[in-house]
C-alpha cells in the first residue's frame, strides 16, 4: 500500500485550474497583508486597485449591476466598511425562466492607515466602478520647509 500526500493542486477533473487560481490569489492576498490597506478578501468579495498619491489614497472597486442605493460604506475604529448587494429579481409581470446572474453579497472591510482625514473620504459610482477617495490629513502631507538666511 502506497500512501500518497494529498497536494489541492495536483488534483483530476474540471476543477484543477481553478483550484490553482484560488491558490494564486491566496497567496497574493498573503503577501499584501501587511501593506497600507490590509483586508481580508473572501471569495465573493469585488475586486478591486489601492493607489497612493502625494494627496492620499483612490480605492477603485468592480460593483457591476449595484446601484448607489445598493451600496453601504462606512468608517469605524479606524476601518474603512464596503459592503453592497445586487438583487435579482424579474421584472414586474415577468417570471424568470432562466437566471445565470446571481443575488451578489459583499462586505469587506480594510483597516486604514495612519494619517487619513476621515472626515473628507468621498465615493463615486460610474459604470460599474466603485471609486472611493480617502485623503490624507494636512499633518501626513508632505511640505517643502523654506531655509532663512541670517
Amino acid at each position: 500500500m502506497f500512501l500518497t500526500r494529498y497536494n489541492r493542486l495536483n488534483r483530476n477533473g474540471l476543477d484543477a485550474p481553478f483550484a490553482l487560481m484560488d491558490e494564486v490569489r491566496r497567496e497574493f492576498d498573503r503577501l499584501l497583508a501587511d501593506g497600507p490597506f490590509p483586508a481580508n478578501v473572501s471569495a465573493g468579495s469585488p475586486r478591486g486597485v489601492i493607489d497612493e498619491t502625494e494627496t492620499g489614497y483612490v480605492l477603485r472597486m468592480e460593483v457591476p449591476g449595484l446601484t448607489a442605493d445598493g451600496l453601504e460604506i462606512r468608517v469605524e475604529d479606524g476601518v474603512l466598511r464596503l459592503a453592497g448587494e445586487r438583487k435579482e429579481e424579474a421584472p414586474k409581470g415577468f417570471e424568470a425562466r432562466r437566471t445565470e446572474r446571481v443575488r451578489f453579497r459583499f462586505d469587506r472591510r480594510l483597516k486604514l492607515p495612519e494619517g487619513v482625514d476621515v472626515e473628507r473620504i468621498e465615493a463615486a459610482l460610474k459604470h460599474g466602478v466603485l471609486t472611493v477617495t480617502v485623503p490624507k490629513s494636512d499633518k501626513a502631507a508632505p511640505r517643502t520647509i523654506a531655509v532663512k538666511a541670517s
